[in-house]
Order: structure tokens, then C-alpha cells, then sequence
């Protein structure tokens, strides 16, 4: 029986089961160390195991922080109801929550309650000025909202905040590309490339911005890549497509697109795509059948967003 669990004891358990953005390994350390101890048979047996968080909770009802770590821990199994029951939980608990607010604005996001989201990140942003996070976690919003310079504003904030961060030269190159500032999206890209070699979002973003600077040969080289490192990016076959009908392969566009189709098959958008590919192939038969179920599934011909560029 561990009477006085080590630091290291307490970093693994909780780097298990948690996702703390606002806390560094040693404050939550501290705090496990503060809510459980003496009750270190719990953090003997849960070191290494599922942890019983309806007996801490039984031991501690006041306490919010074990419902705060449940609600993380269902979020990264995808259980999003439990985990914003026990966010919610906390939040009744503790109003002044950070990491139960970030869990909600998470989940808003997730949900499309994109208003909701956003108001809670700005307030998390007023709190604690100095966590890059929630300026990343706004510039998200503001691109689902189609606003590129206040998202590339927000990613700017967020790496003025974290420099070594390379990720936030990812989004706004993306953001330069939205805005058809090709040139300056590249060079941000490249740099993030740089930084994370294995990044497959990078190569797409990357196959992207080539392709509009017309250069479709590079971006196919982008794209094989991006597949290389994740061979289920949907953005990477869809680009992986248009690169292939650019060069004049449609059977090889035809192949990613189906791709891209049957990894998401509820995305009218993908088979909409298929239907103007087999279209071109001169396969009428196939075109009518897969715009049919771009219908069904509640797609609406018209400008659409390119679904090549991954973002994230």
C-alpha cells in the first residue's frame, strides 16, 4: 500500500486521465496529492488502473475536481453527454472552474453551438491572459464563421504567447490561404513544416496553397505525403483528387475521391464530387446515382468551401 504517493506516482495517474490545459504536471500533482491523500489506497490501486471515480466522489462529493477529471476522461472517449454532465457538475461546484469552462467550451464547439463557444473562451482569455490556448481554440471559431482575419488576429495573440508553438504558423498560413494570400501562407507553412516533419494537416495545407499557385505537380507530392503520414485524412484524398483531374488523371481522381467518400459516407459533399468525376469520366449512369445520394444526404448544389484544406 503506497502511503505517500511520488510525484512521478501522481504524474502518470494523472497524465492518464485527465487532459489539463491550464495546469502544469507538478500543480496537478499537488492537487491529486491535496484531494486524495491520506486516501492513498485509491491512488495505489487506480495508478495503473481504470480509476473509481464514483467511490472518490462518494469519499469527496464536495470536491469538483474528480468530476472535472471524469468529464475529461469521458470527453477523450467520446462520451460528450457524461462529460458535460460532470463539466456542468463542476461548474455547480466551483463557478470559477477554468478547466470545467474549457470543457464546455469544447463541447459547444463540437455541438456547432459555435456563439456559445466562442463567449466562453473570451472570457477564459480575460481571465488568464497569458494561455495561448484560448486564443487558438477562438481563431477555430472565427474560421468556422468564415472570419479569417479575426481568426488570423487570434492566432497572431496566441503565438505572441507561445512562439515555440508551430502549430499557430499552420493556422494562420491556413488563414493566409482562405484570404488568397498564397505567397505568405507558404512561407508560414514551411516553416511549420519544418517544425513538425510528421504533420500530415501541414502537407495538406500545404498541397493546397501549391495547388492554387498552380503548381499541381508539387501539390500532388504534398498530398501523397500528407497520405503517407495519415492514410484516413479525407482532406488529403480530396486534395489527392483535385491534384490528379489537374494533371488530367480522372480514373486516379475518381479512385481518392471514392476514397474520401467512404471513409465519411453521411458527407453529400463527397459523393456530389464523385458524381462530377464519373460525370467527366463519361459515365453518366454513375454521375446520376451519386448525385442521388449527395441529394438524400442533404447536399445542395452551389459554391462550396474547399474541402482540401485540413486545417487542423
Amino acid at each position: 500500500m503506497i502511503t505517500e504517493p511520488s510525484v512521478r506516482d501522481l504524474y502518470d495517474l494523472v497524465r492518464r486521465v485527465t487532459r489539463e490545459p491550464l495546469w502544469s504536471a507538478e500543480r496537478l500533482a499537488a492537487v491529486v496529492r491535496l484531494n486524495f491523500v491520506p486516501a492513498s489506497p485509491i491512488v495505489a490501486r487506480t495508478a495503473y488502473r481504470p480509476v473509481p471515480w464514483e467511490e472518490i466522489m462518494t469519499a469527496r462529493p464536495d470536491q469538483p475536481q474528480p468530476y472535472c477529471y471524469r468529464g475529461w476522461e469521458r470527453y477523450e472517449a467520446g462520451d460528450f453527454a457524461g462529460a458535460r454532465l460532470d463539466a456542468e457538475r463542476t461548474v455547480a461546484l466551483d463557478p470559477q472552474h477554468l478547466s470545467a469552462q474549457s470543457l464546455l467550451a469544447y463541447l459547444d464547439d463540437r455541438e456547432g453551438r459555435v456563439d456559445e463557444a466562442l463567449g466562453r473562451w473570451r472570457k477564459i482569455a480575460s481571465r488568464v491572459p497569458d494561455w495561448s490556448e484560448a486564443r487558438h481554440q477562438m481563431g477555430y471559431i472565427f474560421d468556422q464563421k468564415g472570419d479569417f482575419q479575426s481568426a488570423i488576429a487570434a492566432f497572431y495573440a496566441a503565438r505572441h504567447l507561445c512562439p515555440a508553438c508551430p502549430e499557430y504558423e499552420n493556422d494562420i498560413g491556413f488563414d493566409y490561404a482562405m484570404q488568397g494570400r498564397y505567397s505568405e501562407a507558404l512561407t508560414l507553412l514551411e516553416h511549420a513544416r519544418a517544425a513538425m516533419p510528421n504533420s500530415a494537416v501541414v502537407y495538406v495545407n500545404l498541397g493546397y496553397v501549391t495547388m492554387r499557385m498552380g503548381d499541381a505537380a508539387r501539390g500532388l507530392a504534398f498530398f501523397e505525403r500528407a497520405l503517407d503520414l495519415d492514410s484516413k485524412s479525407i482532406a488529403a484524398f480530396y486534395g489527392l483528387s483535385e491534384a490528379r483531374v489537374a494533371r488530367g488523371d480522372v480514373d486516379g481522381a475518381i479512385s481518392a475521391m471514392e476514397r474520401a467518400a467512404n471513409l465519411d459516407p453521411s458527407n453529400g459533399a463527397s459523393w456530389h464530387r464523385l458524381g462530377q468525376l464519373y460525370e467527366k469520366a463519361g459515365d453518366r449512369e454513375r454521375a446520376d446515382q451519386y448525385r442521388r445520394r449527395a441529394t438524400e444526404l442533404g447536399f445542395r448544389d452551389g459554391p462550396q468551401p474547399s474541402s482540401s484544406a485540413a486545417k487542423r
